[in-house]
């Protein structure tokens, strides 16, 4: 299985104007107080530290994300904010595809990095001593170069998928708009869902705000082309039901034009 070629041109052409349009405008009004979430860079954690404000949570499914944002690096995805990826049993979920995925896109060179000490530090602060390490997954070459996303699990196998799963869901996600330009290694639309979950995150992360959980859900649906309205039940509509209009008519058919 490879991504086909249009599907390429297409993530190389949105990957800017996607992004451009999820950054915060400082000149709009404040949005509306958004209802509470588990998908949260606001409220506070067990143990909570000073620089929390910088993380932003989804824990609401499987497997469980985070972002984290370095405000000195500016807002681009692995740049500047790192993707998490959780991953506590490495053969569920997408987790037994990281590496083909890895070796079928575009990439022309990857590293693996074993605890970062500033990532690990800020890790730590984060979650307290619960078992978990990171591993870095980092692009060294081609476009992409410098990109970052992060694995964390308590066994380096379990890391070295976590951290490629996140480092292609952060490269797919300013194009889960459109599912197409998105792998689909498992044929049920589950890696196209994450990287819209993805891109999601990478939101709330970049404007300190969380939506709801209903309105991540009705956005998600609406992307995925899923949400219609139900159809009509059967039979005729009750008495004093107004009708639709009739559709309009038919365009009359031109007569043939008489040759010489």
């Amino acid at each position: 299985w490879a991504p086909a070629e249009p599907q390429a041109e297409r993530r190389a052409a949105g990957a800017e104007d996607a992004w451009a349009a999820l950054r915060p405008r400082h000149d709009a009004a404040a949005p509306a107080a958004a209802e509470p979430s588990r998908l949260d860079s606001e409220a506070p954690r067990p143990g909570a530290k000073a620089d929390d404000a910088d993380w932003a949570w989804d824990e609401a499914s499987l497997p469980k994300i985070a972002a984290l944002r370095f405000p000195s690096a500016g807002s681009a995805p692995g740049l500047g904010m790192l993707l998490f990826v959780f991953c506590e049993d490495k053969g569920s979920w997408l987790f037994p595809h990281a590496a083909q995925m890895i070796s079928c896109s575009e990439l022309e060179g990857v590293e693996e990095i074993d605890e970062d000490p500033e990532i690990a530090a800020r890790l730590a602060r984060r979650l307290g001593e619960e078992g978990w390490c990171s591993m870095v997954m980092k692009v060294t070459a081609g476009p992409q170069h410098g990109v970052r996303a992060v694995g964390v699990a308590s066994n380096r196998q379990a890391r070295i998928r976590a951290s490629k799963m996140a480092l292609m869901a952060t490269l797919r996600a300013p194009m889960a708009h459109d599912p197409r330009s998105v792998e689909d290694p498992t044929g049920d639309g589950a890696f196209p869902k994450f990287a819209l979950r993805v891109q999601q995150l990478f939101a709330a992360c970049c404007t300190g705000r969380s939506p709801s959980a209903a309105a991540l859900a009705n956005d998600s649906e609406a992307r995925q082309g899923r949400k219609a309205p139900p159809p009509p039940p059967p039979g005729k509509p009750p008495e004093g039901t107004p009708l639709p209009p009739p559709p309009p008519p038919l365009p009359k058919p031109r007569s043939p034009l008489s040759l010489p």
